[in-house]
């Protein structure tokens, strides 16, 4: 399942890109995030292993990251994998003449049993992850601006 979301941000990406690269901001716009610490961090951060912890519904889950990809200032990407899910997250930054258009390409791959449930339930889940996703974005973009 694949989808993009986007939002225009009334600041420079040099004050957006801080709230998706410091582990420390995710939790503030994440939806869920309950848990985020770095396991091994490379010089220039392509390599680098995190792990997450989000609560969904009451239920904690558990998930592994690499970056893949990493320009500051432009561009961060993330393989995650999960019990449930695999999930290449990939976020762009363009300068609009010092505001920011952030957009979010990601793929979510099921796994197992997992695979069966996801496919009768595409729909609702494009439209809640695409919401929730969304709701994160407007968290960001406010506290990008303030």
């Amino acid at each position: 399942m694949k989808h993009q979301i986007c939002i225009d941000i009334n600041a420079s990406p040099e004050r957006v890109f801080p709230w998706i690269d410091d582990p420390k901001r995710l939790g503030a716009w994440l939806p869920s995030l309950v848990e985020n610490e770095m396991l091994r961090q490379t010089d220039n951060k392509i390599g680098s292993s995190f792990r997450q912890v989000y609560l969904e519904r009451g239920r904690r889950m558990e998930v592994w990251g690499v970056v893949t990809a990493y320009e500051p200032n432009r561009r961060l990407a993330c393989q995650i994998r999960g019990e449930a899910f695999d999930l290449d997250v990939d976020y762009r930054l363009d300068d609009l003449d010092g505001r920011t258009r952030l957009t979010q390409n990601s793929e979510v791959r099921m796994k197992g049993v997992f695979k069966v449930v996801g496919f009768l339930m595409s729909p609702l889940m494009r439209k809640a992850s695409t919401k929730q996703a969304e709701d994160g974005f407007l968290k960001l973009k406010t506290l990008a601006e303030s």
